[in-house]
C-alpha cells in the first residue's frame, strides 16, 4: 500500500491482525505465518492454551481455490503442531457456495 499520497480514505486493500492487552493473558505468542491472508497467536492463560486466528481468505471463484485450499491447509497444519486447548478462527471467510 502506498501511503506517500498522504491521508487515506476509505478502507485500502488487504492485510490482517490481531490486538490483546499484555496485561490480559498470561503469555501471548506470534505464530508466524506463512501466508499474507493469515495472522495467528497463542495466548496461555493458568493452565489453558489457546490459539486466535484472523483469516482473509479469497473470493468465491474457481481461479482462487487452489488458494483458499492452501489457507485451510496451513490453518490446519499449525493447529497440529502446536499443544493446545481451543481454536477461535476469527474473519472473513468468503466460503459462499462455490460457483463453477
Amino acid at each position: 500500500m502506498d501511503i506517500s499520497s498522504g491521508l487515506l480514505h476509505g478502507r485500502p486493500y488487504g492485510g490482517v491482525g490481531l490486538l490483546w492487552r499484555n496485561d490480559s493473558f498470561q503469555s501471548v505468542s506470534v505464530i508466524p505465518c506463512v501466508s499474507e491472508r493469515i495472522v495467528a497467536i497463542k495466548v496461555s492463560v493458568a493452565e489453558r492454551s489457546m490459539l486466535f486466528f484472523n483469516v482473509y481468505m479469497p473470493t468465491n471463484e474457481i481461479d482462487n481455490l487452489c488458494e483458499f485450499v492452501e489457507c485451510l491447509s496451513e490453518i490446519s497444519a499449525i493447529v497440529e503442531n502446536e499443544n493446545i486447548e481451543s481454536i477461535h478462527v476469527l474473519g472473513d471467510f468468503n466460503a459462499h457456495e462455490m460457483k463453477c
